[in-house]
Order: C-alpha cells, then sequence, then structure tokens
C-alpha cells in the first residue's frame, strides 16, 4: 500500500526549477451597457521580462446570448482586443498599470499571481479556467506546467485533464504505448468514439486487468463535491472486491487520485486539507482493502498501473 504521508511529507511542494511567479489579470467586457452582465474576453499576464495577451477565440457563443446583435458586439469586442495588444506592444508589463479602456464596457478583473513556465503559459491557462469565450485549438496542450514527479526523476510535463473520462483516456494511452495488449482491460468508454456510456447503476471501474482492478479520480480541491464523488469510486472498487470468485482471484483494487497543479501552486492552503483528506482516505481504504496511489502525471499513474500488473 503506498504510503502517503511519506509521499506528500516529502512533496508538499515541488522543486518547480523552471517556473517563475507572473501576475494575470482577466479582462472582462460588458457588451450591454444598462447590463451588469459580463464576460471574460482575455487574460493578460505578466513579469518584469515577459508578457502575454491570451484573447478570447470562441466569440461565436455569444450569437446564442445576443442573436443578431451578436455580429457588432463581436466586431467591438476584436476591436478592443487589437487595440489592447498594441498597447501592450508599447507599453509592455506597464500595460495594466496605465490601462485605458479603448471602448465603453471593457474593464480589467482583479490582478491575481500564478506560477508557470512562460507568460503565455499563464495567460492561456486562465483564460482557459476563466472565460466561457476561450477554447483550446485542436491540437493545443492545455495547461503546461512542469513539476517533480513524486519518483524525484527528472521534470516532466503535467497536464490537467478536464475530467474523469480526459484522465482515464491519458493513462490508457500511455499504458497502451508500452503494453498495447493491456487495452482490453480499460473500461470501453475511453476507446475513440464512438463508445459507450456507463450505464445507470452499473460499477463504475476504469480497469479490470488480471492482477490488478482500478479506477482514476481527479482530487483537484478539498471540497465537499470532490471528497463525495472520490468515496464513490472507492466504494465501486469496494463492491467489485466482493464480488471477487474463485475465478478471478485475489486481484489488487486500487483508486489513482490524480493531485492538480492548482492545488499545489496556485492555492498551497489546499495542500494540507488535500494531504489529511488522502490520509482519511487511505485509511478508509485500509477497512475495504482498497489501496490508493496518489499521483501528478498520467504517466506516473501508467507506470504504477504496469508495474502492478505485471
Amino acid at each position: 500500500m503506498v504510503n502517503i504521508s511519506k509521499k506528500f511529507s516529502d512533496y508538499d511542494f515541488p522543486d518547480i526549477g523552471n517556473l517563475r511567479n507572473f501576475s494575470w489579470i482577466p479582462i472582462l467586457f460588458r457588451p450591454r451597457h444598462f447590463s451588469p452582465e459580463q464576460f471574460v474576453m482575455g487574460v493578460f499576464a505578466f513579469d518584469n521580462h515577459d508578457f502575454f495577451l491570451s484573447r478570447a477565440n470562441n466569440f461565436d457563443a455569444l450569437s446564442c446570448f445576443f442573436q443578431a446583435s451578436a455580429p457588432s458586439i463581436i466586431s467591438a469586442a476584436n476591436f478592443a482586443l487589437d487595440v489592447m495588444e498594441r498597447e501592450i506592444e508599447r507599453k509592455k508589463s506597464d500595460f495594466a498599470n496605465s490601462f485605458i479602456s479603448p471602448i465603453f464596457g471593457v474593464s480589467l478583473g482583479e490582478l491575481r499571481s500564478s506560477e508557470g513556465e512562460s507568460a503565455k503559459a499563464v495567460a492561456q491557462r486562465w483564460n482557459l479556467a476563466c472565460s466561457a469565450l476561450y477554447k483550446e485549438e485542436e491540437f493545443e496542450l492545455r495547461s503546461k506546467i512542469m513539476v517533480e514527479t513524486f519518483s524525484g526523476d527528472t521534470l516532466s510535463i503535467y497536464t490537467k485533464p478536464r475530467n474523469e473520462l480526459e484522465l482515464g483516456r491519458n493513462i490508457m494511452e500511455y499504458v497502451t504505448s508500452r503494453r498495447p495488449r493491456f487495452e482490453r482491460n480499460f473500461n470501453p468508454i475511453f476507446l475513440p468514439k464512438p463508445h459507450p456510456k456507463r450505464r445507470p447503476f452499473e460499477l463504475e471501474i476504469d480497469y479490470t486487468g488480471t492482477s490488478t482492478v482500478a479506477s482514476f479520480s481527479p482530487f483537484y480541491k478539498a471540497t465537499l463535491i470532490s471528497a463525495r464523488r472520490i468515496k464513490q469510486r472507492m466504494w465501486d472498487l469496494t463492491l467489485s472486491r466482493r464480488h471477487e470468485t474463485s475465478l478471478t482471484g485475489h486481484r489488487r483494487h486500487t483508486l489513482f487520485v490524480q493531485i492538480s497543479d492548482d492545488a499545489i501552486y496556485q492555492e498551497k492552503n489546499q495542500v494540507e486539507k488535500i494531504k489529511d483528506s488522502l490520509l482519511d482516505l487511505e485509511k478508509e481504504g485500509a477497512n475495504f482493502d482498497v489501496s490508493v496511489f496518489p499521483f501528478l502525471s498520467g504517466s506516473q499513474a501508467g507506470e504504477q498501473l504496469i508495474k502492478l500488473e505485471n
């Protein structure tokens, strides 16, 4: 069983290597002067040496809200962003301190801080997180951030999945690239489309192998919703173990829990809460013979799964 307390005491705040501290600020857009409704149409990130404006790239979404008025609103938003890009080129990191709104309804939000490889990486990450008008490009990697692996190996790229489905696919892709025969052990929902949806009331098990039964769950913040979801995944593994027969043998049941960069870098007060929650989870799992494996990247989870299955 994984010694969570040892792992997290050693790696509360990893050596972040090339990461730097940046300030970032959302750019707010209020299309109608008589309404308080507003959207995030960009994020500007900067430090003393680097700066980047990440623009909204999904203004078509405004058509749902403003219908016939949408084209003129979108045109105004793009005009404002064009003006701000020119101002940023001229003022660089001092842009936020001397901001003048190019059109009515454009303002700057609250100044915040974050760590990342570059101003561009930080701006794109928070634009994706904050704005309904920003979407990642088809081949764009999201939320890249360098973190030290639990094993102490060289720095690896961590990319935060959108949800459990994407997390499972990331792990499956890593495992099958090294052990192609293991693909049949993964839940079919992780396969390329078309794929079946989970049936109501069925146990949610993500991997069923010869030696190991496993599920994968993100734990991005120590909230009640996250805790309930993870406990549900553990309960499904517990029921799966109870259904073990002499034919399947006594397989290891493991819950893989991904810790997010948000918890480590953005809200360090969350680390202690997550540590305590994981320790409680490990104790609870021990009562049902379900182990817990915390990880950062899909490659870590994949390597551990291969090790357990071999």
